[in-house]
Parts: structure tokens; C-alpha cells; sequence
């Protein structure tokens, strides 16, 4: 799956706001994306004023593609002054929302609620508990959740820790048979030795594949920040996947031309009606707002994985 095969979809933005961290998923034939949002005055303003947001995809036709916002997300009793990071999953009739809650604009951890995306009240947020003795104390994480409801009917789910408060990141596996009960770590280590964050997965077959930011080139073979692939085969041991390179800061724009972006981060992808469509949030210049960028593949390139 290389950048370079995509065309540009779709550009989400709220004004005056800026958008992280997008969250695609199904109900259906609908296409909804859950985001992350807060006030353009401050880049760094994720730390106290992250909203998380709904919009849903109205079409795949280029002339009438559009984004329409939904909601706000509103949670009861929330210990969270800032909610990021959010991924959610269906399961059966029930959509499982997990998302970064931070703490004193420094420390985060991982939340979870069953989410109702019709009430005003989403539904009620809980700090999920992962046992194990390999998880660094003192830092930053748990955090980044990347969850994946497995064939095998087992919850499993990549995470991110730091060492230390601005720190090197590794990423971590864990699991339950229950999303909503406590993880149990897989393992006692990192997954792959680096400096890595922002993991989508999403099962392949037999295999799991994640797309993760690259920071020290582990995955990528690039000595500076890219998105790359990597795969496993049981969730202990991964690999870079066989094409492992996804994309550097540069992507298609509506134009046709392919730009170099400020910041290019937090990959998504999935399939919607035979298609193939990438997610990232992007900024394009210092000083604009971040804006979540829709890349689909052409008609007929169904992409590696």
C-alpha cells in the first residue's frame, strides 16, 4: 500500500478548529469518521481542550463528496479534561469508543464506553486497566489505543508508552475477552524495538497489519518520520510488512499535484463499497488548521492488504 497510488477524496475541516486523529468505521452501507477537535488558536491546545466529534461520509462520487458533522461526543461525570486518540469499533449491535484521556495536561490513559451515536449523552467513560509487569512507570501511557475485535472472538490492541514524559515511544500489545474488563499484556517487552506511535490494525487472513508513525525509520527503513506497515502473525512477534513503506510527509491533493504537508499523522484505512480509503490528519503549513485528508485508491486497485 503506497501513498503514491491514491488520489485525493476528501478534505474534513471545522472552522476555526483543528482536527486529529481520525477514526473510520461502518454501520451498514454508512461511513461515519470520529475525530479529534479543538481551538486553532493553540496546536498544542490537545492537551486541555480535545473534543471528540462524529461526521459521516455522504458519497464516493468526487462531485458530491462530502463530510457532514453529527455531533459532540458527551460523556457524564467525565474525569477527562481532554479526550483524544478515539478509535471505534462495532461489535454485533454495540459500538465500543476507546480513547486517550488526559490528565493534567501531561499524563494520559486509556479510556473506554459503549457509545450511543444518537443521544446527547454518548455514554459513560472508564479508565481501562492493563495488567502486567512490562509497562514502563513514571512516563507517558498508556495511550493510542489501537483496538481489534479478532476472528478468534478475542479483543486484542496495540498501545503506546513512553519512558518518560517526552520520551522515547514503544508500542505494546495486550488482550481480553472482554473490551470493557481488564487487558492482560502480551509479552513483557515492546513489540518492535523503536521509536513508534499512532498504530491502526486491522486483521489480514490469519495476519494482523498495522500502519504506524515511523519516527526512527524501524519499520520504514527511513531515517526520518514516515508511515509505515508491519504485520504478525500472533500478535508477539512483529515484522515490517513486505512493502513497509506507506508514505512520507507528501500526498495527493485535489489538484493532482502531490505537496509536502507540515505534519502528516494518525493513519486509518478500510474498505467501504470496494473501496480502498486512507485517513490522515494533516497540517499543512505551520500555521494553518489541521484537517483530516480522504485518500481513496482508483476503481478497480484494491492496495496491498
Amino acid at each position: 500500500m503506497m501513498i503514491d497510488d491514491f488520489q485525493h477524496y476528501l478534505t474534513i475541516s471545522i472552522a476555526d478548529q483543528h482536527l486529529w486523529c481520525p477514526s473510520p468505521f461502518t454501520c451498514g452501507e454508512r461511513l461515519f469518521v470520529a475525530v479529534a477537535a479543538w481551538p486553532h488558536a493553540d496546536f498544542e491546545g490537545w492537551r486541555n481542550a480535545s473534543k471528540l466529534h462524529l461526521f459521516e461520509i455522504t458519497s464516493l462520487e468526487d462531485s458530491n463528496a462530502k463530510a457532514i458533522w453529527l455531533k459532540e461526543f458527551r460523556f457524564e461525570g467525565s474525569i477527562y479534561g481532554s479526550l483524544i486518540n478515539p478509535r471505534i469499533m462495532r461489535s454485533g449491535n454495540e459500538f465500543h469508543l476507546f480513547c486517550s484521556g488526559v490528565v493534567d495536561s501531561i499524563y494520559y490513559e486509556i479510556a473506554h464506553a459503549l457509545v450511543d451515536l444518537k443521544a446527547d449523552n454518548a455514554g459513560t467513560l472508564s479508565t481501562l486497566t492493563i495488567a502486567g509487569d512490562g509497562i514502563p512507570q513514571g512516563g507517558q501511557g498508556p495511550t493510542n489505543p489501537a483496538p481489534v475485535h479478532c476472528a478468534d472472538g478475542v479483543w486484542r490492541m496495540l498501545f503506546r508508552v513512553s519512558t518518560k514524559v517526552g520520551g522515547q515511544r514503544s508500542l505494546y500489545a495486550a488482550q481480553a475477552d472482554d473490551p470493557a474488563s481488564r487487558w492482560n499484556l502480551i509479552g513483557a517487552e515492546p513489540i518492535i524495538q523503536g521509536d513508534l506511535e499512532d498504530p491502526f490494525v486491522w486483521q489480514d487472513g490469519t495476519k494482523h497489519k498495522a500502519l504506524v508513525r515511523d519516527i526512527g525509520g524501524t519499520v520504514s527503513g527511513f531515517a526520518w518520520p514516515t508511515i509505515g506497515m508491519m504485520e504478525t502473525d500472533d500478535w508477539t512477534q512483529w515484522r515490517p510488512a513486505p512493502k513497509p513503506h506507506v508514505s512520507n510527509r507528501s500526498i495527493p491533493q485535489e489538484n493532482g499535484s502531490i505537496d509536502v504537508m507540515y505534519r502528516l499523522e494518525r493513519p486509518a484505512c478500510l474498505r467501504w463499497r470496494g473501496n480502498t480509503l486512507m485517513f490522515f490528519a494533516c497540517l499543512a503549513k505551520k500555521d494553518t488548521n489541521a484537517t483530516i485528508r480522504v485518500l481513496a485508491l482508483p476503481a478497480g486497485n484494491k492496495g496491498e492488504g
